[in-house]
C-alpha cells in the first residue's frame, strides 16, 4: 500500500486521501502532500519530503501540493511532481473511504480574492465547485 504524508489544511487531507486511493495498489509509492500557507507549514513540508527520501530508498517519491508550486526547486529531486491542476484532474472522480468518524468532502476549491497576505488565490486560481 502507498504511504502518504499530508501536511496543511483539511482540503489537503481530503485530496491526500483521494491520491492514496488512486495509488493504493502500489506499495513502492510515497506521496508527500505539501502546504505553504504559513512558513511553518512550508518548513514542515520540506522536512517531511527530505525525510521520506531518506526513509524510503528505492521507492518512487511523489511531491504535490502548494509548496511544490512556490518552492519547486526544493522538490526537484522528487521522482514526480504533481501540480495542483493535474492533481485536481486525477482526483475529481474519487471519493475516498472515511478514515475516521468525520468525512472530508471537497465541495469548493480556489479563491477569487487576491489578498496580499494570502497565497491561496495565487496557487489554486479561481473558485470551482462540485456540481450538486
Amino acid at each position: 500500500m502507498a504511504v502518504i504524508y499530508n501536511l496543511g489544511c483539511k482540503l489537503n487531507q481530503y485530496e491526500g486521501h483521494c491520491l492514496l486511493e488512486k495509488f493504493s495498489n502500489d506499495n513502492k509509492i510515497i506521496i508527500v502532500n505539501t502546504c505553504c500557507v504559513t512558513k511553518e507549514a512550508e518548513a514542515k513540508s520540506i522536512k517531511k519530503f527530505h525525510s521520506a527520501i531518506r526513509k524510503y530508498p528505492g521507492c518512487k517519491i511523489i511531491a504535490t501540493g502548494c509548496a511544490c508550486v512556490i518552492r519547486n526547486e526544493v522538490f526537484s529531486s522528487a521522482d514526480e511532481i504533481i501540480d495542483i491542476e493535474r492533481r485536481n484532474e486525477i482526483i475529481k472522480d474519487i471519493f475516498p473511504q472515511p478514515q475516521r468518524a468525520r468525512y472530508f468532502l471537497k465541495i469548493e476549491d480556489g479563491c477569487n480574492e487576491p489578498c496580499t497576505f494570502c497565497v491561496v488565490s495565487k496557487l489554486r486560481k479561481k473558485i470551482e465547485s462540485k456540481p450538486p
